[in-house]
């Protein structure tokens, strides 16, 4: 915790310090196309996300899952972790760019996998607002992306 010797300890410092689990789980189903990453499924909530409030330590871990499945066994989808500034989901700069390398990816096939991961999240700015979002892709065909859920979760 960063609590410092001698440091005034208040209650809004605990309350910030201890915020509550933001999560956004629709657990809808919506369909991708698109070669590059998007936040929009046709069919299914978009975004996928949620806003919250930077811990005083600057870092979260957030954890996402989505069932993925292409229409093409030979294709695959992906779905990525995005941190944007401001507390409009979806909206805002971004602080972590969505990304292959954080992504949860599906084998190729065409059933439905259900993936999770998690990913640390640091250097943000105690106090300020961020939304995390979550943005889709595919190789090629059609990609189903259900169950999809993400949470932040406070970290030290």
């Amino acid at each position: 915790m960063p609590f410092a010797a001698g440091a005034r300890l208040t209650a809004q410092l605990l309350n910030n310090q201890f915020q509550p689990l933001q999560a956004h789980s629709p657990l809808d189903s919506g369909t991708v196309t698109a070669g590059i990453y998007t936040q929009t499924r046709s069919g299914g909530a978009s975004p996928v996300g949620t806003a919250f409030v930077a811990p005083t330590s600057g870092i979260v871990r957030v954890f996402w899952h989505c069932a993925i499945r292409n229409s093409n066994a030979a294709n695959f989808g992906l779905c990525a972790l995005g941190i944007r500034t401001g507390g409009v989901v979806g909206s805002g700069t971004d602080y972590v760019t969505a990304s292959d390398t954080i992504a949860l990816q599906q084998t190729p096939n065409t059933a439905d996998i259900h993936m999770g991961m998690s990913h640390p999240v640091g250097g943000l700015t105690p106090l300020a607002t961020y939304n995390a979002v979550l943005w889709f892709r595919v190789n090629g065909n059609t990609g189903t992306f259900s169950s999809c859920s993400i949470d932040v979760v406070p970290a030290t």
